[in-house]
Protein backbone atom coordinates (compact mmCIF):
# COMPACT_ATOMS: atom_id res chain seq x y z
CA UNK A 1 0.00 0.00 0.00
CA UNK A 2 0.77 3.65 -0.70
CA UNK A 3 2.64 5.76 2.11
CA UNK A 4 0.31 8.14 3.83
CA UNK A 5 1.56 11.02 2.79
CA UNK A 6 0.54 10.08 -1.21
CA UNK A 7 -2.97 11.13 -0.97
CA UNK A 8 -4.72 13.62 0.59
CA UNK A 9 -7.50 11.02 1.50
CA UNK A 10 -5.52 9.49 4.04
CA UNK A 11 -6.01 12.52 6.19
CA UNK A 12 -9.86 11.79 6.57
CA UNK A 13 -9.15 8.15 6.53
CA UNK A 14 -6.93 9.27 9.72
CA UNK A 15 -9.25 11.72 11.13
CA UNK A 16 -12.28 9.07 10.65
CA UNK A 17 -10.18 5.98 12.54
CA UNK A 18 -9.56 8.85 15.39
CA UNK A 19 -13.00 9.37 15.72
CA UNK A 20 -14.52 6.07 15.71
CA UNK A 21 -11.77 4.96 18.45
CA UNK A 22 -12.47 8.40 20.54
CA UNK A 23 -15.64 7.56 20.25
CA UNK A 24 -15.55 4.12 20.84
CA UNK A 25 -13.53 4.75 24.18
CA UNK A 26 -16.37 6.92 25.35
CA UNK A 27 -18.85 4.57 24.95
CA UNK A 28 -17.33 1.07 26.17
CA UNK A 29 -16.29 2.67 28.98
CA UNK A 30 -19.32 4.14 30.61
CA UNK A 31 -18.14 7.93 30.41
CA UNK A 32 -20.32 10.28 32.11
CA UNK A 33 -21.46 13.34 30.40
CA UNK A 34 -21.50 16.38 29.76
CA UNK A 35 -23.24 17.39 32.81
CA UNK A 36 -24.71 20.62 33.32
CA UNK A 37 -21.04 22.24 33.10
CA UNK A 38 -20.27 20.59 29.95
CA UNK A 39 -17.46 18.28 31.46
CA UNK A 40 -17.31 14.76 31.12
CA UNK A 41 -16.05 12.03 33.99
CA UNK A 42 -14.65 8.46 33.96
CA UNK A 43 -15.43 6.09 36.56
CA UNK A 44 -12.10 5.08 37.83
CA UNK A 45 -13.34 2.68 40.75
CA UNK A 46 -16.40 1.89 41.96
CA UNK A 47 -16.29 5.53 43.85
CA UNK A 48 -14.34 7.70 42.46
CA UNK A 49 -15.01 9.43 39.27
CA UNK A 50 -11.99 12.00 37.29
CA UNK A 51 -12.77 14.45 34.94
CA UNK A 52 -11.85 13.51 31.47
CA UNK A 53 -11.08 15.93 28.08
CA UNK A 54 -14.36 16.32 26.12
CA UNK A 55 -14.65 14.45 23.27
CA UNK A 56 -13.53 16.33 20.23
CA UNK A 57 -10.22 17.41 22.41
CA UNK A 58 -9.34 14.15 22.63
CA UNK A 59 -10.14 13.11 18.84
CA UNK A 60 -7.92 16.04 17.92
CA UNK A 61 -5.14 15.27 20.31
CA UNK A 62 -5.22 11.54 18.87
CA UNK A 63 -5.06 13.18 15.16
CA UNK A 64 -2.51 15.46 16.23
CA UNK A 65 -0.42 12.32 17.47
CA UNK A 66 -0.95 9.80 14.39
CA UNK A 67 0.08 13.09 11.96
CA UNK A 68 3.25 13.40 14.37
CA UNK A 69 4.06 9.57 13.59
CA UNK A 70 3.26 9.77 10.40
CA UNK A 71 5.31 12.71 9.60
CA UNK A 72 8.34 11.85 11.70
CA UNK A 73 8.31 8.29 11.00
CA UNK A 74 6.82 8.30 7.19
CA UNK A 75 4.19 5.62 8.18
CA UNK A 76 2.46 3.63 6.01
CA UNK A 77 -1.14 3.27 5.31
CA UNK A 78 -0.51 -0.53 5.85
CA UNK A 79 1.48 0.26 9.19
CA UNK A 80 -1.55 1.87 10.42
CA UNK A 81 -4.26 -0.07 9.29
CA UNK A 82 -2.01 -2.84 11.08
CA UNK A 83 -1.48 -0.88 14.54
CA UNK A 84 -5.76 -0.75 13.86
CA UNK A 85 -6.02 -4.16 13.90
CA UNK A 86 -4.12 -4.46 17.00
CA UNK A 87 -6.35 -1.82 18.91
CA UNK A 88 -9.61 -3.62 17.65
CA UNK A 89 -8.29 -7.07 19.24
CA UNK A 90 -7.99 -5.48 22.41
CA UNK A 91 -11.44 -4.11 22.19
CA UNK A 92 -12.64 -7.53 20.61
CA UNK A 93 -12.09 -8.71 24.38
CA UNK A 94 -14.81 -6.31 25.32
CA UNK A 95 -11.87 -4.79 27.22
CA UNK A 96 -12.62 -1.72 29.24
CA UNK A 97 -8.75 -1.09 28.41
CA UNK A 98 -9.31 1.12 25.63
CA UNK A 99 -10.95 4.55 27.37
CA UNK A 100 -10.14 7.70 26.54
CA UNK A 101 -7.50 8.77 29.58
CA UNK A 102 -5.38 5.67 27.87
CA UNK A 103 -6.10 5.77 24.46
CA UNK A 104 -3.36 7.85 22.77
CA UNK A 105 -0.82 5.42 24.77
CA UNK A 106 -2.05 2.67 23.21
CA UNK A 107 -2.05 4.36 19.51
CA UNK A 108 1.22 5.67 19.89
CA UNK A 109 2.21 2.26 21.35
CA UNK A 110 0.00 0.26 18.40
CA UNK A 111 1.90 2.17 16.00
CA UNK A 112 5.27 1.23 17.32
CA UNK A 113 4.48 -2.48 17.78
CA UNK A 114 3.19 -2.02 13.90
CA UNK A 115 5.93 -0.61 12.68
CA UNK A 116 8.13 -3.44 14.38
CA UNK A 117 6.19 -6.13 13.24
CA UNK A 118 6.08 -4.85 9.08
CA UNK A 119 8.99 -3.19 8.79
CA UNK A 120 13.09 -4.94 8.68
CA UNK A 121 14.79 -2.05 9.74
CA UNK A 122 12.10 -0.64 12.17
CA UNK A 123 13.21 2.32 14.65
CA UNK A 124 14.79 1.23 18.15
CA UNK A 125 12.71 2.75 21.03
CA UNK A 126 14.96 5.67 21.71
CA UNK A 127 14.18 7.11 18.27
CA UNK A 128 10.67 6.98 19.05
CA UNK A 129 11.14 9.29 22.32
CA UNK A 130 13.56 11.71 20.73
CA UNK A 131 10.57 11.89 17.73
CA UNK A 132 7.47 11.96 19.94
CA UNK A 133 9.88 14.63 22.32
CA UNK A 134 8.92 11.97 25.37
CA UNK A 135 11.02 10.22 27.94
CA UNK A 136 12.20 6.88 26.86
CA UNK A 137 10.51 5.22 29.89
CA UNK A 138 6.94 6.07 28.30
CA UNK A 139 7.77 4.68 24.93
CA UNK A 140 8.41 0.97 26.76
CA UNK A 141 5.61 1.81 29.17
CA UNK A 142 3.22 2.41 25.90
CA UNK A 143 4.75 -0.47 24.06
CA UNK A 144 4.26 -2.85 26.92
CA UNK A 145 0.45 -1.51 27.39
CA UNK A 146 -0.25 -2.69 24.28
CA UNK A 147 2.14 -6.03 24.58
CA UNK A 148 0.52 -6.86 27.48
CA UNK A 149 -2.96 -6.25 25.81
CA UNK A 150 -2.81 -8.35 23.48
CA UNK A 151 -1.11 -11.25 25.55
CA UNK A 152 1.96 -10.82 23.11
CA UNK A 153 -0.79 -12.09 20.29
CA UNK A 154 0.86 -9.04 17.96
CA UNK A 155 0.02 -10.97 14.01
CA UNK A 156 -2.66 -9.92 11.71
CA UNK A 157 -3.11 -11.11 9.23
CA UNK A 158 -3.82 -9.69 5.08
CA UNK A 159 -7.50 -10.58 5.78
CA UNK A 160 -7.55 -8.14 8.77
CA UNK A 161 -5.61 -5.28 7.18
CA UNK A 162 -7.73 -5.60 4.20
CA UNK A 163 -11.04 -5.64 5.94
CA UNK A 164 -9.99 -2.47 7.79
CA UNK A 165 -9.24 -0.71 4.80
CA UNK A 166 -12.00 -1.38 3.26
CA UNK A 167 -14.12 -0.26 6.21
CA UNK A 168 -12.35 3.17 6.00
CA UNK A 169 -12.58 3.49 2.41
CA UNK A 170 -15.90 2.89 2.22
CA UNK A 171 -16.64 4.90 4.73
CA UNK A 172 -15.35 8.49 2.90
Amino acid sequence: MENLNDEIANNTMIYQICSDMCLGSYQITGVIGPDEKNQWWLEYDKSRFIQIPIPEQTRNELYKTIILIRDKSGMTRTELLYAMCLLRKIWAQGSQQINPIVLQTLVVGACIVAQKMIVDGAYPNWWWARQLEVPLECIHSMENKILNALDYKTHVNKEEIETMNRQFHDNK
